[in-house]
């Protein structure tokens, strides 16, 4: 098992965070969850994503949160794991709730009972304008 250490470098912080660099199958903000894109072979299936879709249940294959805006498709980063300043939201969250994204696409709500997709995150604070920060759940697949 990893020592995880957070006194970080000169009294910095430090969080491990996960990144991939992943084509994107359309325009996306940063802050947006993204998930595999089954429908797309740019970079051979799985290797594509598209904003999380909203899907009863939860939507399947949610990898983690863009990390910057593109306006077209093209390659964008995500984050898979760690803590994410600012991911989409429902505005009326609070800390400490597992996510799913299931009512509106690229951004994640509190997970329900009926859900059936694992939490891609959990929330670290209560949300404002949709917005909060987040500790992404590496999914494992990347």
């Amino acid at each position: 098992m990893a020592i995880h250490k957070v006194e970080g470098v000169d009294g910095d912080a430090n969080f491990p965070k996960k990144f991939v660099r992943l084509h994107c199958t359309e325009a996306i903000s940063a802050g947006e969850w993204v998930s595999i894109d089954t429908g797309d072979t740019t970079n051979g299936l799985g290797g594509s994503v598209e904003k999380a879709l909203a899907t009863t249940n939860g939507c399947v294959g949610v990898v983690g949160v863009a990390t910057e805006t593109t306006t077209a498709a093209g390659v964008v980063k995500i984050q898979t794991a760690g803590k994410f300043e600012n991911a989409f939201v429902t505005t009326s969250i609070t800390a400490n709730k597992a996510l799913v994204v299931d009512t509106t696409a690229g951004r994640a709500d509190e997970a329900a009972a009926t859900d059936l997709v694992s939490p891609c995150a959990i929330t670290l604070e209560t949300a404002a304008s949709n917005l909060a920060d987040v500790m992404i759940i590496d999914q494992g697949y990347f």
